[in-house]
């Protein structure tokens, strides 16, 4: 075989009481010790810890398609249900698959196609027996019998474009997600299940990578800043009514990217992580009390956390860090292989920008479709657009 096992990314992370349940992507080496996105044989895998992450079973290859390339997942649970989605091409073309578990992740089902067309980029959150799953171009299915069949895919309303992230509690539905054209940090809810849907609130601008948060009444956006290079957070603390001022949490002079947020709901605190590159890392602010500040405080600002979940796994060497020429102003690099350049995680299709002191991504290829194809070559032109080619034929969305 041309290849050897393995290369782990786009990994997920997701506690239902003491259980923790991981996804990830396994990407096949090839001889060189480089990872090979483009081709079949990669597989979405599963772990369990059932003492609260203190030993984990078995990996589970759960996609379980050895001739398709099987991407992206993410994982959600309630109780013993737990649900897996991909992207997946075994169609033909990128559908997005589901699988589920009914015994806390011991065993799981064969997958069911739940996009039954073109898909990319898929969120799922499960409610009780409620199963939601959302991927690119704002299109959502739900299955309301713990995923044993699904009414069929819907179109949100209008506004969502790459990404967009689901929360369930209950019967309300919560939607974040950027606008086609990362202008717009988009939410929306459906109070009924998925069955319909309310007006799109935009929540602010400069939008890539948005992820949500809720429990109870209690909702929470998180998204990266594009425009500014930081992340920032709007909270509700009455459903989605209206939502409190947005907030800078990163607030530095690096730059900071790919955020999280996630809930402990017995105790009501909030905590987000994300990337970044600011020199030298900044300590977390100290909050009174000793703890995090819990949801009800109106002036609730979560401390920053510099040491994102989870740790990416070790990064391949990248090509040499460049060290500018006299007068130039910024370089631009695409790493050879997937990593972390100068604190920022990139890859072989992302294009980075060196100001000769700190890296920040410039662009990211995941957003647009092309994740998973490995960058050739390309040319910045005068206008903003980049001229690219690719090192293998690919069909680009």
């Amino acid at each position: 075989s041309p290849f050897l096992s393995g290369d782990s990314s786009e990994s997920d992370l997701i506690a239902s009481g003491n259980t923790l349940h991981t996804v990830w992507e396994e990407d096949y080496l090839k001889l060189d010790g480089n990872p090979d996105p483009c081709c079949s044989g990669d597989e979405a895998y599963y772990r369990r810890s059932g003492d609260s992450g203190v030993s984990f079973g078995t990996s589970i290859d759960v996609s379980n398609t050895p001739s398709a390339h099987s991407r992206d997942p993410d994982v959600a649970a309630s109780g013993g249900l737990v649900g897996v989605v991909y992207e997946d091409p075994t169609p033909g073309g990128d559908n997005i698959f589901f699988n589920r578990s009914v015994d806390d992740g011991l065993t799981w089902s064969s997958y069911i196609n739940v996009s039954n067309g073109a898909g990319a980029e898929p969120a799922i959150a499960i409610s009780g027996n409620n199963v939601h799953v959302v991927w690119q171009s704002g299109r959502y299915n739900r299955s309301l019998d713990g995923g044993t069949a699904f009414v069929g895919a819907t179109n949100l309303p209008s506004g969502f474009g790459t990404g967009p992230q689901v929360a369930a509690v209950g019967s309300t539905v919560h939607v974040f997600g950027c606008s086609s054209s990362g202008g717009t940090s988009n939410y929306v809810r459906s109070l009924d299940n998925g069955a319909t849907w309310g007006n799109v609130v935009n929540l602010g601008g400069g939008c890539k990578k948005p992820t949500i948060a809720a429990s109870g009444a209690g909702v929470y956006a998180v998204w990266e800043n594009k425009s500014t290079g930081e992340v920032n957070y709007r909270r509700s603390v009455n459903n989605g009514d209206s939502f409190d001022p947005m907030i800078n949490i990163s607030n530095n002079e690096g730059s900071s990217s790919e955020p999280s947020v996630a809930i402990d709901g017995t105790s009501g605190y909030v905590y987000v992580v994300w990337y970044d590159n600011t020199t030298p890392t900044p300590p977390a602010p100290p909050v009174s009390g000793g703890g995090p500040t819990p949801i009800p405080s109106p002036s609730v600002s979560p401390s920053p956390v510099p040491s994102p979940t989870p740790t990416p796994s070790p990064s391949p060497s990248p090509s040499p860090t460049p060290s500018p020429s006299p007068g130039l102003t910024t370089l631009y690099l695409s790493p050879s292989s997937g990593g972390v350049v100068g604190g920022v995680s990139a890859a072989d299709e992302d294009i980075l920008a060196f100001d000769g002191v700190n890296f920040s991504m410039y662009f990211d290829g995941s957003d647009v479709g092309v994740g998973g194809l490995k960058l050739g070559a390309f040319d910045i032109q005068s206008d903003g657009s980049i001229l690219m080619s690719f090192t293998a034929p690919a069909a680009i969305p």
